[in-house]
């Protein structure tokens, strides 16, 4: 929703909770993780509910865009 792109990497169990998690990376190399209900959650941004992240290949897709 802020504009950026990332690459799901995988996913792993929190150890200690046992939560499931998400790893992504942003196109410099950066490595991210959060709880994937958090990662495939939904926030409020400039006043509407709208998905965390959007998968590209889907939107690519839709709109007929290749590479």
């Amino acid at each position: 929703y802020k504009g950026g792109e990332y690459v799901l990497k995988g996913f792993s169990l929190h150890t200690e909770t046992e939560e499931v998690m998400v790893h992504y990376e942003d196109l410099e190399g950066e490595s991210y993780s959060r709880p994937a209900e958090m990662f495939f959650g939904r926030v409020i941004y400039d006043g509407k509910l709208v998905d965390r992240f959007e998968d590209l290949n889907c939107y690519y897709n839709k709109h007929q865009i290749s590479w």
